[in-house]
């Protein structure tokens, strides 16, 4: 995941980056050869628009701050065993997977029960006709467009039938190419999505984190691209920002994508606007002339520091998903009383009202 990608070099090794979705490598010189992990554009868009109806009812929540109540809701409930169901891929490849995914709870120790397997001993399958969920994690390992890369829904999401991806015979998680070639990364990749299944975002757009990205070009930069098609400094040393880095090859993002993939969010992700943890597995590894200061930026990590959970991820996961009955109670009476509140909005569609009757059910 933390591919060795030199500052406008190409690494010596191929692989997959936990900081994209494909990490492409040449002999020519150019920029850092990877391409930022992000939502399919449909998943994005159900996501905003779901965002806007919880966002536009929560002026009647009174029982947790605001900014805590999307990541509250999207809680599994602890204790409870979720199923995950693949789409593709062999034996082999589905006990790598579930190996790495039980790390959250073997090494994390979160109160939760992943079920990889039927009651025959075989790993559950998914497809795209189910009418029932087959697992409430589906995973598929689609390439290219429209879905590929590498994304996970947030927690519960993946269990919203109003949300593109939350629907039965839907991937809420997809690991690109896993079932061709396995990346020599491959177990922080799981390590990472699983994190997004179990509710977090991304630590880098931690409100704590305040990442000195550097958006902007450098002043005089004239945009000027090598033979494979990154942009790339120019002569005289001035460097393309990120708007224009990420605006190019390979993944030709507008603006406002770069922002909501990179900018701070509402809420924090590895524990709910704790400290900022730059050796979170949840935080990419960036260049540092992603950086308006650097490799002496607050949120440089040198390669290699997040490739596993951190002592703050731990906590983080516990807290959340706590083992000791008077923590699970008040967690539970908190989440309870918050889709309660929630749910007497006229704003909710019935999908969405649905789906939060349902979380209520899981409890």
């Amino acid at each position: 995941m933390n591919t060795r990608i030199s500052s406008w070099s190409c690494a010596s090794t191929l692989a997959f980056a936990l900081l994209s979705h494909a990490v492409e490598c040449h002999a020519q010189q150019g920029g850092p050869k990877f391409v930022l992990e992000g939502f399919p554009t449909s998943i994005q868009e159900s996501k905003e628009t779901y965002r806007k109806k919880i966002v536009g009812a929560g002026s009647s929540v009174t029982n947790v701050p605001f900014f805590l109540l999307i990541p509250s809701i999207r809680r599994w409930t602890p204790g409870q065993t979720i199923n995950v169901a693949f789409n593709g891929g062999d034996t082999k490849l589905h006990d790598k997977i579930a190996q790495a995914a039980t790390i959250w709870l073997k090494q994390g120790g979160a109160n939760l029960k992943f079920s990889f397997k039927n009651s025959a001993g075989y790993y559950r399958t998914w497809s795209s006709s189910d009418k029932v969920y087959a697992g409430q994690i589906r995973i598929s390992f689609e390439t290219g467009k429209p879905n590929g890369g590498y994304w996970s829904h947030l927690g519960t999401d993946s269990v919203n039938p109003g949300l593109q991806g939350g629907a039965p015979g839907q991937a809420s998680m997809n690991l690109d190419s896993f079932d061709r070639i396995l990346p020599s990364d491959w177990e922080t990749t799981v390590v990472h999505e699983f994190g997004h299944a179990l509710g977090f975002e991304h630590e880098h757009q931690s409100p704590a984190g305040g990442c000195d990205f550097r958006f902007e070009d450098d002043l005089g930069y004239v945009a000027e691209t090598n033979a494979d098609g990154w942009h790339i400094p120019n002569s005289n040393g001035n460097r393309p920002g990120l708007y224009t880095f990420l605006g190019g090859y390979a993944n030709f993002w507008k603006p406002e994508q770069v922002d909501r993939n990179l900018k701070s969010l509402p809420s924090s992700s590895a524990y709910l606007m704790g400290s900022f943890d730059k050796l979170s597995v949840m935080k990419y590894y960036f260049d540092p002339f992603m950086f308006v200061k650097g490799a002496q930026s607050d949120c440089y990590t040198a390669e290699g520091k997040n490739l596993t959970l951190s002592a703050q991820d731990i906590v983080g996961v516990q807290k959340i998903y706590p083992n000791g009955a008077i923590a699970i109670s008040a967690l539970l009476k908190q989440q309870r009383t918050t889709i309660q509140q929630l749910s007497t909005s006229p704003l909710l569609g019935k999908e969405t009202l649905q789906h939060l009757k349902n979380q209520l059910k899981m409890q």
